[in-house]
């Protein structure tokens, strides 16, 4: 399983990971965009490695939430801090899939080269989420029973799936919850106090609730 790291550190014998797939991936996509820019004389696309860098929040949060779980002395506090914070960061990850409707924006740019960049960003995202609950899962286990934890993971999914919709289509942000939290609040509350008018949120809710369980346990079973 450490083979597929290309970083560890160790501290207090606990090893924190960073799996080389993603540097890989995120190496491919920066070049990509940069490549990009030049190519089409446009910074349509910088938005990427933003999008990335935000993705990559809550993986390197659980993964200190994990090592510091593995610390002689630890203080509830800091863990419910940090997983609430986590819990608000993690729909960054997962997001990265939601850029592919950008797909053919730009016409002067080969059809193909959109694909592959934006279809690269999302499998970043995809594996950023897939550690990072992995991390989370690992500390609640130590906590909880196996049967819940499995529900506490689909809550956390089904919370992230709310907040990918809340990002894409209501164009909310992770800061804006700190900043400006009574209109994301309203907007929820209008979400599920009127669902009749909300069929796309629940559509989105769903389909990415869906292919989040699915991605994680399919991973889950091919890491056995």
């Amino acid at each position: 399983f450490h083979s597929n790291f290309c970083y560890t550190f160790n501290v207090n014998n606990y090893k924190v990971a960073i799996p080389k797939q993603i540097l890989i991936l995120t190496i491919i996509v920066i070049v990509m965009v940069l490549s990009y820019t030049i190519w089409s004389d446009s910074n349509f696309l910088l938005y990427l490695i933003w999008n990335i860098f935000l993705a990559f929040l809550p993986f390197l949060l659980s993964a200190s939430l994990l090592w510091y779980k593995n610390q002689p002395k630890t203080y509830p506090i800091v863990f419910i801090f940090g997983l609430a914070i986590w819990l608000i960061l993690f729909p960054n990850a997962p997001y990265l899939v939601t850029d592919i409707i950008h797909l053919g924006a730009n016409p002067s740019i080969p059809f193909w080269y959109d694909a592959i960049l934006l279809f690269t960003s999302a499998w970043i995202g995809v594996y950023l989420g897939i550690y990072s609950l992995f991390h989370i899962e690992q500390i609640f286990l130590s906590w909880c029973s196996k049967k819940k934890t499995d529900l506490i993971i689909l809550i956390i999914i089904l919370f992230s799936s709310l907040g990918i919709y809340l990002g894409r289509f209501l164009r909310w942000n992770s800061w804006d919850v700190f900043i400006q939290p009574k209109y994301i609040f309203s907007d929820v509350l209008d979400i599920f106090s009127k669902p009749f008018n909300h069929p796309d949120a629940y559509i989105t809710i769903i389909v990415f609730f869906v292919f989040i369980t699915i991605s994680y346990r399919v991973w889950k079973y091919a890491r056995k």
